[in-house]
């Protein structure tokens, strides 16, 4: 297939209204070689993260957003939980669904620490946000278990039970945190607000 015959077929699908991304991550995907691992894990990976991207902008912000920015958006206004307005748009399921495949299919081959922790991570974003809180904790412990230093995981799994109201497990997780990376404003801001919550 020429490549501006492969140009037209995506642009003609961008028309239809398929997100541009989407469709240049899913080419790529298809257009790797077998032995293309760790270049698969990549594209899957990024694939994995525009459906989020999309799916979180529903409530706010915009796709091109990075998803840890619509993700921190959601908790910092309590909409972990689906919303309304995002129920009203029936391919946030889909999308959901899509990045769970994705992420799991990286799970199922990698091998490398740094690409599974990430990969639990995400899963986790996505079981969180369709509210299967158990789920999405679980995951965050596989990568934990992974990267036991990684303050940013510690930082979710903490924003994950704030969601829940175990403020005090929330406290620990992102006291872990701000002692892994002390001058991290955002986990401080998170810490603090946690802190105020449990207070009131």
């Amino acid at each position: 297939m020429s490549t501006t015959w492969k140009e037209q077929v995506i642009m003609e699908l961008v028309a239809e209204g398929n997100d541009e991304q989407v469709v240049r991550l899913i080419d790529a995907i298809w257009n790797l070689e077998p032995e293309q691992i760790n270049e698969r894990f990549d594209l899957q990976m990024r694939l994995g993260r525009r459906y989020l991207a999309l799916a979180l902008a529903q409530t706010g912000g915009t796709p091109d957003e990075d998803v840890e920015v619509l993700l921190e958006r959601r908790l910092e206004q309590d909409l972990l939980v689906p919303s309304g307005t995002e129920e009203s748009h029936r391919i946030v399921p889909e999308w959901y669904a899509e990045a769970e495949k994705l992420f799991s299919a990286v799970l199922e081959r990698a091998s490398h620490p740094q690409t599974k922790a990430k990969a639990f991570a995400h899963r986790g974003f996505v079981h969180a946000l369709c509210g299967a809180f158990d789920r999405a904790l679980a995951d965050l412990d596989q990568a934990l278990s992974l990267l036991p230093l990684a303050p940013d995981l510690c930082y979710w799994r903490g924003q994950i039970l704030a969601q829940l109201g175990a403020y005090e497990e929330a406290r620990g997780a992102l006291s872990a945190a701000c002692e892994r990376d002390p001058k991290n404003e955002r986990y401080r801001r998170a810490y603090l607000r946690i802190v105020e919550s449990d207070a009131v």
